[in-house]
């Protein structure tokens, strides 16, 4: 679906098309990349008052919410069977589910920034059996900061909202890669000072 399409449905009907654009993401269905719907959406919400921001913030966290959990929930249930699809191998799952095991709490939060990355997070925790309640709260955390961040740059930057896009999606994955370092230095020092 072009992104102009998208957005005349997001001028036409506002929150709803965010909720169920960002659902689709999760599921494999990204008709425009979340963090241009979300900045945009921001963008349309510039002259509004505080109430319409607060709305489309919680709109576009159930759908990005609600897309992972069902992510979640098919590979749990269906297991590397649904992940392979995608065109990853059984010795890759394998061979990250160590490193996965000790960024988890990292990654499921802040691989929403990563183009990517997010959509196979889910799926790789529904694999490796990751608690219902533990997956869900992490999931929660990411969708907020992730759906913040990117209404609150439209909101921001105004007309200059697809700049910030393009920045951050050039520089997500050395993001991450900072984010990890930074945990793993706090969690060393923590070790170090005990």
């Amino acid at each position: 679906m072009p992104k102009n399409f998208i957005f005349t449905l997001l001028k036409q009907y506002g929150d709803p098309i965010l909720f169920l654009s960002l659902a689709a993401e999760y599921l494999g269905m990204p008709f425009v990349p979340g963090e241009t719907v979300m900045a945009f959406m921001g963008f349309l919400e510039l002259k509004s008052s505080i109430l319409p921001i607060i709305y489309s913030i919680l709109f576009a966290t159930a759908g990005t919410f609600t897309g992972s959990m069902v992510a979640w929930f098919i590979a749990f249930k269906y297991g590397e069977g649904v992940v392979l699809k995608f065109g990853i191998t059984k010795e890759k799952i394998h061979k990250t589910k160590i490193s996965f095991d000790k960024h988890r709490e990292v990654l499921i939060i802040f691989s929403k920034f990563i183009p990517g990355i997010r959509h196979i997070i889910p799926y790789l925790s529904g694999i490796y059996m990751i608690k219902v309640k533990n997956y869900a709260l992490l999931n929660f955390i990411g969708s907020v900061l992730w759906c913040i961040t990117f209404i609150g740059l439209g909101l921001l930057l105004g007309e200059k909202w697809q700049i910030a896009v393009d920045l951050i999606k050039k520089y997500s994955l050395a993001l991450l890669l900072l984010i990890v370092i930074l945990f793993m230095l706090i969690k060393f020092f923590r070790k170090l000072l005990r």
